[in-house]
């Protein structure tokens, strides 16, 4: 949010030139406050635009849209098509409830972005259906109860616990205190590993994390709070994610959480997956897509 961090308490002291929302971001946060928000900067004449990264596929976060710009004001969300429809990153949907406003908005760049985003969401949704997207939606739900309880369940193993987030339907984060107390760069060291080891969607999100974004500083960035009380690893339960994906995610976790309780050094420390358990897990993922798509 571009609001003004020192007084957040005192309306009669917002300066902000537009408020970005983040609604449901790899951060785990409560969303419930979209329509306070959307309420004040209608009050205050202050544009209003929420980054919808995962909520198309929640029926909750587009429900509080809905709410939000119906008490107060919201110009535009943003959702992202790789998130959303299992495409590749790249596009974005940019929507709103102004015709006019969003039609400003498309001829800012007109011609000369590329056209794979949309030719690869026609092509997914006319592949899957309706009911062959719905399904896929049903799947995602059971998955966040799985992820949450086998995270749960990591987490203890390791003396941390799985953070409570009931309002959020999609992110899930794990605490990190006790690998934070064990050296200061092992917060930040455990989301290399887990990158080199093919998991790009997961995000660690050390303490004290200072950002300065147009002359406002952000403490605690990416955490939503000025000062979270532990640093934490976040985890997102998306649209197309299977039980497998899942397992090897826990599996890739659990072996980068004993590298570093073992105090090896990372720089030393090689990938644990090699090209053909890539290759493997790839493959059996691209049967269980086509299964599902054949039986729709």
């Amino acid at each position: 949010m571009l609001l003004n961090p020192a007084a957040p308490e005192t309306e009669g002291k917002i300066h902000s030139l537009a408020t970005h929302r983040p609604e449901v971001l790899l951060q785990v946060h409560d969303h419930r406050r979209l329509e306070e928000l959307a309420e004040i900067c209608m009050k205050h004449d202050i544009p209003h635009i929420v980054n919808n990264a995962y909520g198309v596929q929640s029926s909750k976060c587009m429900h509080l849209i809905q709410q939000g710009a119906r008490r107060g004001r919201i110009d535009a969300f943003v959702q992202s098509l790789d998130k959303n429809f299992m495409v590749p990153v790249g596009g974005a949907i940019i929507a709103g409830f102004s015709d006019a406003f969003i039609q400003e908005i498309s001829k800012m760049y007109p011609g000369r972005a590329s056209a794979s985003p949309s030719l690869d969401v026609l092509i997914t949704l006319l592949s899957l259906g309706t009911k062959g997207y719905q399904q896929l939606l049903k799947e995602r739900k059971e998955m966040f109860s799985y992820l949450s309880s086998e995270l749960k369940k990591l987490a203890e193993a390791y003396g941390e616990r799985l953070l409570a987030t009931p309002h959020n339907p999609i992110s899930l984060a794990m605490s990190l205190k006790k690998l934070d107390e064990q050296s200061g760069t092992a917060v930040t060291q455990l989301g290399s590993m887990l990158f080199t080891r093919q998991v790009s969607g997961a995000r660690v999100v050390p303490l004290g994390s200072l950002q300065t974004v147009s002359g406002y500083a952000f403490k605690g960035f990416m955490s939503h709070t000025n000062s979270y009380h532990c640093a934490y690893l976040n985890a997102a339960s998306a649209i197309g994610m299977s039980k497998q994906d899942v397992d090897v995610f826990l599996k890739r976790l659990d072996r980068c959480l004993k590298t570093l309780a073992k105090g090896k050094n990372h720089d030393k420390d090689t990938p644990m997956v090699n090209e053909e358990e890539i290759v493997s897990e790839m493959e059996k993922c691209n049967t269980n897509a086509a299964e599902g798509i054949a039986k729709s």
